[in-house]
């Protein structure tokens, strides 16, 4: 499955429709740059998407294989200490330090044990709007990986249309 997943990442779908799952658009709104936001997008999903789980690699070994860029973006790995101290500030506030994900939050959800969608295609609709196409196994998915990937390539928000 996954060399047909990342042959439509790198090539898009060509008109082909999915026989199964659920579909979904997700759309990314992005300040000019959408060809950019999907490039960066994709050059990371072609990263996580190649290991098997029984190849998965070390936290330490992902910094090393992601983009830098991608690395800059992500938030720090936190102990479980500052976790649970974490967890005693204002709502306000665990709200803020949940939207930046960390490298391990991020791969965590790329293993083959824990996707639930795929990637099917995606469209520059303009400079502004990226729209993904996204096949679930079912409802409701986990999609945020996708969400903080969308935002730290560049997207100024993402939505489930």
């Amino acid at each position: 499955m996954n060399q047909d997943e990342i042959y439509r990442l790198r090539e898009g779908a060509k008109g082909i429709t999915p026989t199964e799952g659920i579909t979904f658009t997700i759309i990314a709104r992005c300040s000019g740059d959408a060809p950019l936001v999907l490039d960066r997008c994709k050059e990371v999903l072609s990263l996580v998407l190649q290991p098997d789980s029984e190849e998965w690699p070390s936290n330490a070994e992902w910094r090393r294989l992601l983009p830098e860029w991608f690395v800059n973006k992500s938030a720090a790995e936190i102990s479980h200490q500052e976790a649970e101290r974490r967890l005693r500030l204002p709502l306000s506030e665990r709200i803020r330090l949940s939207q930046q994900w960390s490298i391990s939050a991020f791969v965590h959800w790329f293993q083959p044990n824990e996707r639930h969608w795929i990637w099917w295609d995606a469209e520059v609709k303009d400079i502004n709007t990226l729209q993904i196409k996204v096949i679930a196994k079912d409802v409701p998915f986990p999609w945020a990986a996708l969400d903080w990937l969308l935002r730290a390539s560049g997207a100024l928000t993402v939505e489930e249309e």
